[in-house]
C-alpha cells in the first residue's frame, strides 16, 4: 500500500495511519529551528505569528528530537474547526526536574476564553493562573467541570496523553498513560460553563504557564479521525495514456498500487489502458487471456473495507477476478474469493468454460453462488470485508449475493483475515473484459484488539491425589478480533541422553510393504506438498517434555511406474514448527534439507537438525515438504486409523487433515521426530484449550487443571505463556506454582457419587444427586476425557489399559470430589 510523505523544509511529515489527519515525530527536524516557522500549518502560535518569540524550537531529549516549549512560548496546533465526527488527539510530554508544563484544547481558534480542557503538569491550579504551584507527582485537570482531578505526573519520564472527542455524541474522554481518567460533555468549557463553547474542535495550545521554571518537551503528536470513510484507492484510468500498460503507467504517475502476478510492470501480464468502453470518463482497464493484473490493497488484518468496481464483457467474451489473503500467493488457501463473469468453473476450479448469463463464485466454499451476468453492459461488483468480525459479503449490481467467513480460502481452506490484493485475470481463450471506476475504501475508525488477562499469577497447594482447577480469563476490550495462543512452559531438562521417538504411525514393513499406503494428488503439473503431524503437550508430557528435537524422519517408497513420486532433482525439506493459532503451525524453529541425490527409497530418510529444538510445552509440528511429480505417489500413510493429529498436509495454504478432506482415509503419515535429553515433570498441570479468536467485547476462559498424582517433590513451577495479536500485550507469562503437601489431612471426605463395580473390567456406573460432569485422569495425571453426566445414573465405557484412574466429579453446585477407579483386564 502506498505510503504518502510530504517534504517541507527537509522535514518528513508522514501519516501514521490511514485516518491520521496528521502525525509528527519530529525526526530529522533541525535542532534550534522554530517549530511553526519550519513546519507551517497546522502549526502556528497564539497570535498567529510563526517565527516569533511565541514559536517553540526543536530540541533533543534522550537522543530523540522533540518540540521544546519554554517560558514565553504559546504554540498552537490548529485542528480545523471540526463540527462533526470522532477524533483522537495524542502526544507525549517530557518535563525535566523542577520544571512545569501546561496545555489546553480549544473549541475555537482563535480562542476567546473557550478552552475545552486545561491541564497543568507537575503543578496544581485551582482555576486561576496566579495560583499555579509546583507539585512533584501531581497535575491538575479541568475538563468540563468547576471541580478538577489529579494527574500522577512525574519528572524525567515521558507521559502519554490521549483525548477522545466525539462531536456527534457531544462526549469526550481523557486518558493518561492509557488509563481513562475522566469523561465529560464536550460542549462545556473547562470549568463546566456554556459561555462561548459548542461542539466544535478548534486546536491545541502548548503553553508554559508563565513562570521562569516553565518548560517541557512534546513529541509524537497525532490527530486521528475515528469515523467516517476514507478512499484509499480511487482508480479511473484517466491519468494514463491510452494503449499504455496499466502497472507501468500507474508507477509513472506515482501510483504504486498496481503490479502483475510476476511483479513485472510493463510485461506480458500487464493489462492495457483502453478508451473503447468506460463506465465513467473516457478510459478503462482492458484485460485478456494474457493478463494477470494485481491491485495491491495493503495487507490489512483489522478494519472494515469496501472494494468496488464496474466490469464489462463484450458479447461472447468473459472475465474473472479474485481477492487474495496473501500476495505473492502460493495456493488455494491464499485466494479469499473468486468470481467469473459470463463464465463458469467446476467445484475444483480445474475446469472452466464460457457461459453467457452466468458467473461462478467460490467464497469460503466451492460454487456458493451464480452471478446473473450480462453482455455488452456494465456490471457493478462490490465486496464488503469486515476483518474485525471475520465476515465478507459480495454484492452484484447492488444486490446482496453471498456472505461468508472471511478467514477461509475460496474453497473453505483455513486462511487468515489479511486483505492483501485483488487479481484481474483472463482464464480462457475467450477472456476479454474491461474494468473501470475502482474504489477501495476504509469504513469507520481504527480498530485493534486489546487484551486484559487475569490472574497475573497462580499458586495452589494440593494434598495427596488431589485435583484443583483455576480459570484464566482473556478479555478482549478492543474493537477487532483478538487471536491468542498459549501453553504451559515447563522449562528445559538439564543434560542427559535419553532418546524418545514421537510418532503416530504404525511401523512400515520395508520388505513386504505392509502398513504402507502410497497416495498422490491428482494434478496436471508438479505440486509442492508438505505433510506432517502435530504433537501437543499432552502427547509428549510424560516422555519428552524438556528435551530437544534432534532429528526428523520420513519414508518415500517406490511405486509402480512412478519412482519415488517426486520431481527428479528436488529435495526433501524437513521442518519443526512451533505453536500457531487456529490449529496451524507457527514459526519455523528448525529446517533441514536432504538433496535428491541423498534420498533413500524404501527406507527412513533422517534429517538431523543443525540446532536442536527445545520442546517445553507448546504444540510441536514435524513436517516434510517435497515436489510431487505428475502421476507420483509420494504421500506415505500407514493404512491404519487416523489418530486425529497424524495426517496433516498443505499445498501452500493452511494445513488440513487428510481424513477430513480425502474421500478415503489412509491412516497416519509415516513421519517421526526423535528427541533427546532429560525429561522434566509435566503431568501435574494441563490446560483445556491453547488457542482462540475473541470478538471485540467478548472473552475466553482457560481452565488450568492441577493434580498431585504421583508427585514426589514439594514444589513444581511452570509458566503459562500467552501470545496475542495485541501489539500492546504481545506476550504474557503467568507464573504457575503447585505446592505439594503429602502430609496434610483432607478436611472433607465428600463423595459426590457412588462408583461401581470397582475394580471394573470395562464399564463403571456413577450414581449421585445433581451430577454435572466427570474428568478422568490416568495415574500420570494426564486427562483422558471429560464426560457430561446425567443428574442421577450414568454408565461410562472405560476403553483403556488396565491400571488406576482418577475420577474428578463435579455437581451442578460446583462441588468437586476425586475418587479412585481400578480397571482390570
Amino acid at each position: 500500500m502506498k505510503k504518502v510523505s510530504l517534504l517541507i523544509a527537509m522535514i518528513a511529515f508522514v501519516c501514521g495511519n490511514a485516518f491520521a489527519q496528521f502525525s509528527y515525530d519530529f525526526t530529522g527536524c533541525p535542532e534550534g529551528a522554530k517549530v511553526a516557522q519550519t513546519l507551517g500549518m497546522p502549526w502556528t502560535t497564539w497570535s498567529d505569528n510563526p517565527g516569533s518569540s511565541e514559536d517553540g524550537v526543536f530540541a533533543a531529549v534522550n537522543g530523540d528530537m522533540a518540540a521544546y516549549f519554554a517560558n514565553g512560548v504559546d504554540q498552537v496546533v490548529a485542528l480545523g474547526e471540526k463540527t462533526a465526527g470522532v477524533y483522537d488527539i495524542e502526544f507525549d510530554v517530557y518535563i525535566e526536574e523542577n520544571k512545569i508544563g501546561y496545555f489546553n484544547l480549544m473549541h475555537h481558534f482563535p480562542c476567546n476564553s473557550d478552552q475545552a480542557i486545561q491541564i497543568y503538569l507537575q503543578c496544581t491550579n485551582d482555576g486561576s493562573s496566579s495560583s499555579t504551584t509546583m507539585s512533584d507527582g501531581h497535575g491538575t485537570a479541568h475538563c468540563g467541570s468547576n471541580s478538577s482531578f489529579d494527574l500522577p505526573c512525574r519528572w524525567n519520564d515521558w507521559m502519554h496523553f490521549r483525548i477522545h472527542v466525539d462531536l456527534d455524541m457531544d462526549a469526550a474522554e481523557f486518558y493518561f498513560d492509557d488509563e481513562l481518567m475522566h469523561t465529560w460533555q464536550w460542549s462545556l468549557n473547562s470549568f463546566g460553563e456554556d459561555g462561548y463553547s459548542d461542539r466544535t474542535l478548534g486546536g491545541i495550545d502548548f503553553y508554559p504557564p508563565g513562570t521562569s521554571n516553565s518548560a517541557f518537551y512534546v513529541d509524537n503528536v497525532v490527530f486521528t479521525s475515528q469515523g467516517g470513510e476514507q478512499v484509499l484507492i480511487g482508480e479511473s484510468f484517466e491519468e494514463y495514456p491510452v494503449g499504455g500498460k496499466i502497472a507501468q503507467s500507474a508507477v509513472a504517475a506515482g501510483h504504486d498500487w498496481w503490479t502483475t502476478w510476476n511483479n513485472n510492470p510493463g510485461g506480458a501480464n500487464d493489462g492495457t489502458v483502453s478508451n473503447d468502453y468506460a463506465s465513467e470518463g473516457n478510459n478503462s482497464g482492458y484485460f485478456t487471456n494474457a493478463s494477470d493484473q494485481v491491485l495491491l490493497l495493503g495487507d490489512y488484518e483489522t478494519g472494515v473495507y469496501d472494494l468496488s468496481f464496474d466490469v464489462y464483457t463484450p458479447a461472447g467474451k468473459d472475465g474473472y477476478f479474485n481477492i487474495l489473503h496473501a500476495f505473492p500467493a502460493s495456493d488455494n488457501g491464499d485466494w479469499a474469493m473468486q468470481a467469473y463473469f459470463n463464465a463458469e468453473s467446476d467445484e475444483t476450479n480445474n475446469e472452466m468454460w464460457h457461459s453467457t448469463g452466468h458467473g461462478s463464485v467460490h467464497a469460503g466454499g466451492a460454487l456458493v453462488a451464480d452471478l446473473p451476468c450480462v453482455e455488452d453492459e456494465w456490471m457493478s461488483v462490490r465486496v464488503l470485508i469486515d476483518c474485525d468480525t471475520d465476515q465478507a459479503t459480495l454484492f452484484f449490481n447492488e444486490e446482496e449475493i453471498y456472505t461468508w467467513q472471511w478467514s477461509l480460502g475460496s474453497f473453505g481452506d483455513p486462511a487468515t483475515r489479511v486483505l492483501a490484493g485483488a487479481n484481474f485475470f483472463g482464464p480462457l481463450s475467450t477472456s476479454q473484459f474491461y474494468v473501470d471506476n475502482i474504489q477501495f475504501t476504509k469504513i469507520g475508525g481504527e480498530s485493534a484488539p486489546h487484551f486484559v488477562i487475569t490472574p497475573e499469577n497462580i499458586q495452589e497447594t494440593l494434598i495427596e491425589d488431589e485435583f484443583k482447577t483455576v480459570e484464566i480469563t482473556i478479555d478482549n476490550q478492543g474493537n477487532s478480533i483478538g487471536d491468542w495462543m498459549g501453553w504451559l512452559d515447563f522449562g528445559e531438562g538439564q543434560g542427559g541422553n535419553n532418546t524418545q521417538v514421537l510418532n503416530y504411525d504404525l511401523d512400515p514393513d520395508i520388505q513386504t510393504g505392509a502398513n504402507v499406503s502410497l497416495v498422490g494428488l491428482n494434478t496436471e503439473e508438479p505440486v509442492q506438498i508438505e505433510v506432517g503431524a502435530k504433537f501437543p503437550a499432552t502427547a509428549y508430557a510424560g516422555a519428552a517434555m524438556g528435551t530437544k528435537v534432534i532429528s526428523a524422519q520420513y519414508t518415500l517408497f517406490e511405486g509402480q511406474d512412478s519412482g519415488m513420486g517426486i520431481v527428479e532433482g528436488t529435495p526433501l525439506i524437513f521442518r519443526i514448527y512451533g505453536q500457531g493459532v487456529n490449529d496451524q503451525p507457527g514459526e519455523i524453529l528448525a529446517e533441514k534439507e536432504i538433496p535428491y541425490s541423498s534420498i533413500i527409497a524404501n527406507d527412513w530418510n533422517v534429517a538431523t537438525f543443525d540446532t536442536p529444538v527445545d520442546i517445553t510445552g507448546f504444540d510441536v509440528w514435524v513436517t516434510c515438504s517435497f515436489t510431487q511429480a505428475v502421476g507420483g505417489y509420494p504421500m506415505n500413510f500407514d493404512g491404519g486409523t487416523p489418530v486425529g493429529e497424524g495426517d496433516y498436509y498443505s499445498t501452500g495454504g493452511g494445513f488440513r487433515k487428510c481424513h477430513e478432506v480425502f474421500s478415503t482415509s489412509y491412516g497416519n503419515i509415516h513421519i517421526r521426530m526423535t528427541c533427546q535429553g532429560t525429561p522434566v515433570p509435566a503431568t501435574w498441570a494441563t490446560i483445556d484449550k491453547n488457542y482462540g479468536s475473541i470478538m471485540g467485547g467478548a472473552n475466553d476462559v482457560i481452565t488450568l487443571s492441577l493434580n498431585s498424582i504421583g508427585l514426589s517433590e514439594l514444589r513444581y513451577e511452570a509458566n503459562l505463556v500467552i501470545k496475542t495479536n495485541d501489539e500492546e500485550l504481545a506476550e504474557v507469562e503467568i507464573p504457575v506454582v503447585l505446592n505439594y503437601d503429602p502430609d496434610a489431612v483432607e478436611e472433607s471426605t465428600l463423595q459426590l457419587a457412588s462408583i461401581y463395580p470397582n475394580p471394573a473390567a470395562s464399564q463403571v456406573t456413577l450414581e449421585g444427586d445433581n451430577l454435572n460432569s466427570v474428568a478422568i485422569y490416568n495415574v500420570a495425571g494426564q486427562l483422558i476425557r471429560v464426560v457430561k453426566l446425567d443428574s442421577m445414573s450414568n454408565n461410562i465405557e472405560m476403553n483403556v489399559e488396565a491400571g488406576v484412574y482418577f475420577f474428578s466429579i463435579y455437581d451442578n453446585n460446583g462441588r468437586n470430589s476425586v475418587q479412585r477407579v481400578v480397571i482390570v483386564k
